[in-house]
C-alpha cells in the first residue's frame, strides 16, 4: 500500500494520463475535422454544427450545468455515465448528424468548458 509522497505521485500521474488523453482525443477530432475542410465551401458547414454545439451548452441553466458536473463527478467514481450526460450528449449527436462515444467525450468537454468559462471569467 503506498503512502504518503507514493499516493500523491500515483494520483499525480493518474491526473496527468487523463490529460494526456483528454488532449490524444482532441488531436484527433481536429485532425478529422481538418481532413473533411477542403470538401466543404470554406468550412461554413462545420462553423455551423459547431456554432449550434456550441449555443447548445450555452443555453444550460446554471442549475442544469451544476447537475451535469456533478453527475460527471460521480462517473469518475463509479465509472458509468449518467442519463443526464447522456440525454446531452444524444442533443449534440442530433446536431452532429450521429451519435458515438466522441459525442460523449464531446459533451464532457463542452459541459466542462462552458462551467469554466461561466463561472471562472
Amino acid at each position: 500500500m503506498l503512502r504518503g509522497r507514493g499516493r500523491y505521485n500515483v494520483l499525480r500521474l493518474g491526473v496527468c494520463y487523463s490529460a494526456l488523453q483528454t488532449l490524444q482525443a482532441l488531436d484527433k477530432i481536429n485532425r478529422q475535422n481538418n481532413s473533411t475542410k477542403p470538401l466543404l465551401v470554406a468550412g461554413a458547414a462545420t462553423k455551423t454544427k459547431m456554432n449550434k454545439i456550441k449555443e447548445l451548452f450555452a443555453s444550460m441553466t446554471d442549475d442544469e450545468l451544476k447537475a451535469a458536473i456533478e453527475e460527471l463527478k460521480q462517473s469518475e467514481v463509479t465509472g458509468l455515465v449518467g442519463d443526464n450526460i447522456r440525454e446531452w450528449a444524444r442533443r449534440s449527436g442530433e446536431i452532429t448528424g450521429g451519435f458515438t462515444t466522441t459525442d460523449f467525450f464531446m459533451t464532457q468537454v463542452n459541459i466542462l468548458k462552458e462551467a469554466a468559462f461561466r463561472w471562472c471569467p
